[in-house]
């Protein structure tokens, strides 16, 4: 066995605790980063309700679908792409 005296252990044994704590600090903060910003937002053109992505930075683009001209503009809620006619027509059976 190998002789080490008292304050050699715990000379290591506190070495190896803080450079493990401070390896796992490092990695949690690394993990905490926040992504880059997007460099595409999805858009929906004001005219034909097509989605598609625009550049983040440009705030008119053109609709690949209609080739309108629109602005950026929060895609549709997905509660309202579910109902495609809207409130337009009643409830069957009335």
């Amino acid at each position: 066995m190998i002789p080490i005296s008292l304050p050699t252990l715990l000379l290591l044994y506190l070495t190896l605790t803080t450079l493990s704590i401070l390896i796992w600090w490092a990695y949690d903060q690394r993990l905490k980063k926040s992504p880059p910003p997007p460099e595409h937002k999805l858009t929906t053109c004001e005219f034909c309700s097509f989605q598609y992505l625009a550049p983040h930075n440009k705030p008119i683009s053109k609709c690949p679908q209609c080739s309108s001209l629109t602005r950026g503009l929060r895609p549709l809620d997905p509660c309202q792409r579910a109902k495609p006619f809207g409130n337009r027509f009643p409830p069957s059976g009335q």
